[in-house]
C-alpha cells in the first residue's frame, strides 16, 4: 500500500539523514572548540557527501520500485559493499555501544548484482 511504502521511505531515509544531522553537529562542536585539522575536516565533510548520496540512492531505489523496473546488476566489490553497508549504520551502532567488525580474509569476491538493493539488504539486517 502507499502508507507501507512511505513508512519503508521514511525508515530507509532515516539513517542516512541521522548520519549527516550528526557529523554536522561533530563538525559544529570541533570548530567551536578550535580542534579541527584540515584532515579531519576533509574527512567528516567525505561521510557527510557519502550519506547524501545515500540519501539520493535510496530515493532513485523507490522511484524505480514504484516504475518496477528491474534491478540493475553491475559488478561490485563485495568488500566495499560491506564497508559501505556498515557506515551506514556505524553511528546508530555507537549510539547503543555496539562495535561493528568487519573481516574479510582472502579473495575479494566482485559480484553481479544491484549494489544498492544489496546494501539495503545488508543494512536493515545489520540494524535488526
Amino acid at each position: 500500500t502507499m502508507g507501507e511504502m512511505a513508512s519503508t521511505l521514511a525508515h530507509e531515509l532515516n539513517q542516512p539523514l541521522a548520519a549527516i544531522a550528526s557529523y554536522n553537529a561533530g563538525c559544529l562542536n570541533k570548530l567551536d572548540a578550535g580542534t579541527f585539522t584540515r584532515d579531519e575536516l576533509k574527512g567528516a565533510l567525505s561521510k557527510l557527501g557519502v550519506q547524501a548520496q545515500r540519501a539520493g540512492q535510496i530515493i532513485r531505489r523507490v522511484h524505480d520500485f514504484v516504475r518496477k523496473s528491474e534491478p540493475k546488476r553491475a559488478p561490485c566489490d563485495l568488500a566495499e559493499v560491506i564497508d559501505d553497508s556498515i557506515g551506514f549504520i556505524e553511528s546508530a551502532a555507537k549510539a547503543h555501544n555496539v562495535c561493528v567488525v568487519r573481516e574479510i580474509q582472502g579473495m575479494r569476491p566482485e559480484l553481479m548484482a544491484d549494489q544498492v538493493m544489496l546494501e539495503q539488504v545488508l543494512v536493515n539486517l545489520m540494524r535488526n
